[in-house]
């Protein structure tokens, strides 16, 4: 804001100021900041409204800046102020307090001598507004008067006392209201008064009725409803407390919390819901799991003082909504369906915050008790449970066959991450997991998740996968493995289809070998099908449900283990 002069055709301001202090003094050959001399002129602010609205009205009129639209005073703004060189002293002062010099306007002396001839006192602001105390006192108190020297009627004198004296106006004013206020406010608790006792009347008919048509319901007769009877005196307040009838009339039934395991769940539908044969597997995990389920806790920071009881209850908290075996179906119908939070909540009859709490806290509760079932067995257990067709001359040591899969996830913002997670082979971003499959269909490794990026040899080495596996024994994997050197080191036979690198067509052999690698290998890929039937790890994964993608390979791969084998004996 660069303050400048008010008057017209002048034109000082704090720039002006600013290049004097810049500049040197012509005197003294020193900055004018560090010399001695007076500035040419100094800026005086203009009064404002709310500390001096008479001073400023007369600082208005002397500056004369009209709009030439309207032909009316403009009100100075902010940035404007007045310079010393329109005040007599060169400064306001109590004696000359007003700009009176070249003001900028033709005939400006008549108008000062006009404005300080005349001495008048501007209305305060709420007057100007309109309010009703002052324009009262302004209607009722006269001007000043000079009063005679000589009175000698009192009446006369007391009648001019009384009218200078504005607050008996205002105080009978203020009187008036209250009691028109107070008179409206007494008709109106007369009407409220007069509604109530209607009301109590009316209750207590109602009330004889319905005793009378309930005594003869008791007796088994009809009897036709006759007129009212005059209405009876209203009962006391102690009486009427025992005569009435606790009847619970408009009152919100309780929520009944829904038992979709007992009333949705049968034997037809409960693998599609769940992904378990039966009601029996459900409540059996239920019961195995149950005790392991943490809810509501938030850190060691959220534990208040231990609390003593005289006698301490069987379950602290509010009592559940829900029953523990409805929690793990709303967990394993997410799973097996892929169904979203307010989905869940809509059909269970929660909240959907509450929903995915229980999701959280029985997802971490059956990771950590079904990760036991998947577990790379011994090879007399593989060589036991084998199906014929692999009881070949060279499959006698296999015990896994593995293969990797890929889970689809929205596009991450962060582009390091998006990079980290795109797959060429899919042509979207996605997560990568390792799975290991006995001859027997059964599930014996999944790996932790990974960025879709790295490839099959990577992820197998940095998982951990091999050194797991029984000495002596043997695996088989696709032709982009590229693993038979750490095998080599953990002595482990590895089972790979040959490839055609260096040759231009494929020999008589290595084809034949191809073709029964190939039909013994596509059990992976039958289990992998099979574990994308939870739709949960089949459709396209959400950022914020990523966290949990662990658990739910673990949870799904253990309930694939609950089914029966897909090659028989």
């Amino acid at each position: 804001m660069a303050f400048h002069c008010a008057i017209a055709q002048c034109s000082n301001g704090a720039r002006r100021l600013k290049k004097w202090k810049a500049a040197t003094c012509a005197a003294h050959h020193i900055l004018n900041t560090e010399c001695d001399c007076p500035a040419p002129f100094s800026l005086w602010k203009i009064p404002t409204r709310k500390k001096d609205p008479a001073h400023r009205d007369k600082w208005k009129i002397l500056i004369n800046r009209i709009n030439p639209t309207t032909n009316k005073l403009l009100s100075p703004s902010r940035d404007q102020k007045v310079c010393s060189r329109h005040f007599k002293d060169g400064q306001p002062t109590d004696e000359n307090p007003y700009p009176t010099e070249h003001l900028g306007f033709p005939d400006f002396p008549k108008k000062v001598s006009r404005v300080l001839m005349h001495e008048f006192t501007p209305l305060p602001k709420r007057s100007r507004r309109g309010g009703l105390t002052n324009t009262i006192e302004r209607v009722l108190v006269p001007p000043d008067i000079p009063e005679p020297q000589h009175v000698e009627d009192p009446v006369i004198e007391i009648q001019t006392t009384q009218a200078r004296s504005p607050s008996v106006n205002g105080l009978l004013l203020t009187v008036f209201v209250l009691l028109s206020v107070t008179n409206m406010l007494f008709k109106q608790v007369q009407r409220l008064a007069k509604d109530i006792i209607a009301l109590h009347l009316q209750c207590s008919q109602l009330r004889k009725e319905l005793e009378n048509l309930r005594r003869v319901l008791a007796q088994g007769t009809h009897v036709q409803v006759s007129t009212p009877t005059p209405l009876p005196p209203l009962p006391k307040p102690e009486a009427k407390a025992e005569n009435v009838p606790k009847l619970k009339v408009g009152l919100k039934q309780k929520k009944r919390p829904p038992n979709i395991f007992r009333n949705v769940l049968t034997p037809e539908n409960v693998k599609y819901y769940t992904g378990l044969k039966s009601k029996t597997l459900v409540r059996l995990i239920h019961d195995c799991v149950k005790e392991y389920v943490v809810r509501r806790w938030k850190g060691q920071a959220s534990e208040k003082k231990k609390r003593v009881f005289r006698k301490p209850p069987s379950k602290f908290g509010p009592k559940r909504f829900l029953r523990g075996i409805d929690e793990l179906v709303l967990v394993l119908m997410r799973l097996r369906l892929g169904l979203d939070f307010q989905d869940l909540a809509d059909r269970f009859a929660v909240s959907r915050s509450h929903a995915s709490r229980l999701y959280t806290s029985w997802m971490k509760a059956l990771s950590a008790v079904l990760c036991h079932m998947i577990q790379i067995p011994d090879l007399e257990t593989v060589l036991a449970t084998k199906p014929a067709r692999y009881r070949g001359r060279d499959l006698t040591n296999l015990v896994a066959i593995v293969d990797c899969t890929e889970l689809f996830i929205e596009t991450p913002q962060d582009l390091a991450t998006q990079a980290a997670t795109w797959s060429d082979y899919k042509h979207h971003n996605t997560l990568k997991i390792l799975v290991g499959v006995c001859p027997n269909s059964y599930i014996c490794y999944v790996s932790a998740v990974y960025e879709g990026r790295i490839s099959d040899t990577e992820l197998t080495k940095d998982s951990g996968f091999l050194e797991k596996l029984p000495p002596h024994t043997s695996l088989m994997a696709d032709k982009g493995f590229s693993i038979a050197a750490e095998c080599a080191q953990l002595s482990l036979g590895v089972i790979i289809p040959p490839g055609r690198r260096g040759q231009s067509q494929m020999s008589t052999a290595a084809v034949q070998k191809t073709k029964k690698v190939a039909n013994l290998r596509i059990l992976v890929e039958q289990v992998i099908r099979r574990l994308k039937c939870f739709k949960f790890l089949k459709n396209e994964i959400s950022l914020a449900g990523a966290d949990l993608v662990d658990e739910a390979v673990i949870v799904c791969a253990a309930l694939c283990n609950l089914q029966g084998p897909i090659y028989l004996q």
